[in-house]
């Protein structure tokens, strides 16, 4: 996998070790990472300035399942969102339909296994943004060689 070139991933999770792992997993293969740890925190930020791609927990608090996508496509439109969940009161499959209809282009389940992570990453920058084609979960086509 070729360095991503000016790159910039914005992490929303509300546990700092989560937030940590994806930007010690993330910065070395030369994305330029920003983490927050709260709705509020994030919903300003994106409003702030445009990020090519936003990694969030869809369970943070004063956060509910895909009307975090919901939020994000509203403040820019052609926002990219991978969704990433640690806990399912509804089935994953159900959470994983719900994020898509919404525009996330994929969602992971934690913990996430860090390759199928990178992959999704990379997948979800070379996609067409939200809205403007559907698209599957990547991680039901994805094919590890």
């Amino acid at each position: 996998m070729s360095a991503p070139v000016n790159k910039s991933l914005l992490v929303a999770d509300d546990e700092e070790g989560i937030r940590d792992l994806y930007a010690f997993t993330l910065e070395p293969l030369g994305y330029r990472v920003t983490a927050v740890e709260d709705r509020a925190s994030l919903l300003e930020l994106c409003r702030r300035r445009a990020f090519d791609l936003v990694i969030v927990d869809v369970h943070m608090p004063g956060l509910a399942g895909a009307n975090v996508v919901k939020a994000l496509l509203e403040i820019r439109r052609e926002q990219r969102v991978l969704v990433v969940t640690g806990q399912a009161e509804r089935s994953f499959d159900e959470l994983q339909e719900q994020a898509r209809e919404a525009g996330a282009l994929a969602c992971l389940m934690k913990p996430v296994d860090l390759d199928e992570f990178i992959n999704s990453v990379s997948l979800s920058l070379t996609a067409l943004p939200p809205l403007a084609t559907p698209l599957p979960m990547f991680p039901q086509v994805l094919t590890h060689d």
